[in-house]
């Protein structure tokens, strides 16, 4: 079978070896054995990264690396006959210093990349008509060092259907070499690998149903509370400008509005002075040549005429008030 995307790094009698460089979960290299007939299990190595840089930088050569990488997996097959040997290009450092830091976040973070990778590997053999029933849901890490022991040891915890780790002395016939630092113990320092064994990035599908299930991860972090819109300009100050929403009583109409106005009554300056009820019974004045005035009743005529013009002027001012008021009252609040 041929693992789609993937480029043939080497191919034996009896496995493949393919080395992948994907966009969703990074550079991995994957061991497929020709015969799935039986049931397939995902072993994963986390420290082979600096055997391949050792390979990019000229310190080995690529039949040494196919070397060591056939001898770690036949060891594989002796307990596992159909098993896909993977192996991600961790940074062993980093990885070493999450662990022993106790950073939960990146351990998460790093069980992810492991997880995504196993997902894209099952969902490859799948669509190469491999039965999903024949692939194991459980993720099995070698265990090298001290660091993969607790790194193990720590996924059990949290996943302990799903990854499970073999010691990797137990596996018979495991002869598979690394680059390890004489004064310290540990894997040598990682060399940023070149892109020719792997290739060029390409989009891989992630499968609907993976491997193993990733964990879910809650950061203690508080989401802040949503901003309040801010209401568009159109809208600004409505509720200050909304006639119809403040309690304005209908105008009335003219006719029906009742003004209370005093009535002022100029005085009438005249050299005959005016019908008042205190002088209405005066006796007339004296005749001028023997020939009588009668003084009364053209004090009435003059005040009479006099009542009917202020009467008239009132008339006239109060109902131009009336009108003109209507009108403000109309225009000011009317429809």
């Amino acid at each position: 079978m041929t693992l789609q995307g993937a480029n043939v790094f080497n191919e034996g009698d009896n496995s493949t070896i393919y080395t992948m460089n994907s966009l969703q979960t990074g550079q991995y290299c994957v061991v497929i054995p020709k015969n799935l007939d039986n049931n397939i299990n995902m072993i994963v190595d986390l420290n082979m990264k600096s055997s391949f840089d050792s390979l990019m930088n000229n310190t080995v050569d690529k039949d040494s690396l196919i070397k060591d990488v056939n001898d770690e997996y036949n060891g594989v097959l002796t307990k596992y006959p159909s098993g896909v040997l993977v192996f991600p290009m961790f940074d062993i450092n980093d990885l070493t210093s999450t662990i022993n830091s106790n950073d939960k976040q990146k351990m998460f973070d790093e069980t992810k990349r492991i997880g995504g990778i196993t997902s894209e590997i099952y969902q490859k053999l799948t669509a190469e008509g491999i039965d999903k029933s024949k692939i194991d849901q459980k993720i099995i890490i070698l265990e090298k060092t001290d660091i993969d022991n607790k790194f193990v040891t720590w996924l059990k915890e949290q996943m302990p259907n799903f990854v499970d780790g073999v010691n990797y002395s137990e596996l018979k016939g495991s002869t598979a070499s690394q680059d390890v630092n004489p004064f310290t113990g540990e894997p040598a320092a990682d060399v940023a690998p070149a892109a020719d064994i792997f290739g060029a990035p390409v989009t891989s599908e992630t499968s609907t149903e993976p491997v193993t299930t990733e964990p879910e991860v809650t950061p203690d972090v508080t989401e802040p509370e949503a901003a309040p819109a801010i209401p568009d300009s159109d809208s600004t100050n409505v509720e200050s400008t909304n006639v119809e929403e403040q309690a304005i009583p209908e105008p009335k109409p003219v006719t029906d509005t009742k003004l209370e106005t005093t009535q002022v009554i100029p005085e009438v300056k005249d050299s005959t002075e005016a019908v008042t009820p205190e002088n209405q019974n005066v006796e007339p004045a004296p005749v001028a040549n023997g020939e009588e005035v009668e003084v009364n009743e053209i004090d009435k005529k003059s005040g009479g005429f006099a009542n009917l013009l202020i009467l008239l002027v009132i008339l006239v001012v109060v109902t131009i008030a009336s009108i003109e008021l209507g009108k403000f009252l109309y225009n000011t609040f009317g429809a």
